[in-house]
């Protein structure tokens, strides 16, 4: 699915990693988002300020807001919360925010990282990648930090979940 910023057409969900930023493009609707529906917002880690921190702009490049500590920044599919990751208290930890950057609250607490986070389109759970065993696993919650449960169990490194939306 694509959308149109102006002049340009761009897909629905982009995540980027170039250098040291990575974007995430929103248009409410998450993942796939839906027919109609305006990119409005783009939220991004960047070094720029010597630590990695998630930032938020305008779709069309104005207006970088900083709005905490962290990396991997992922919209909920309602526009109104961001998932991200961040080494504030030890390893990486999964967070969650306000989409302009107050009410930060910690959902995962393993003692080794969790990282990669990914909303479910109904923005009721999310996967994410946790190194608490020997190797990388992709694990799924409740958004809320409830009910993880470890998705691939093998002996394999596991990472990069991403949902989607079946026609």
């Amino acid at each position: 699915m694509f959308r149109s910023i102006g002049k340009q057409t761009l897909p629905t969900s982009i995540c980027v990693l170039a250098g040291a930023v990575a974007l995430s493009l929103m248009g409410f609707g998450g993942i796939g988002g839906r027919k109609g529906e305006r990119v409005t917002k783009i939220a991004f880690a960047s070094s720029r300020d010597g630590e990695y921190a998630i930032y938020s702009m305008n779709a069309d490049g104005t207006n970088p807001t900083r709005l905490t500590k962290g990396r991997q920044p992922a919209w909920s599919p309602d526009g109104k919360k961001i998932a991200f990751s961040s080494r504030r208290d030890g390893p990486d930890q999964i967070y969650t925010m306000n989409a302009d950057g107050p009410n930060q609250g910690r959902i995962t607490n393993s003692g080794v990282f969790g990282r990669q986070p990914s909303w479910s389109p109904d923005g009721k759970k999310i996967a994410y990648v946790s190194g608490r065993h020997p190797n990388q696993e992709v694990y799924v919650m409740n958004a809320n930090g409830t009910n993880q449960v470890n998705m691939t169990n093998n002996p394999a490194n596991d990472f990069s979940p991403s949902y989607g939306r079946t026609p």
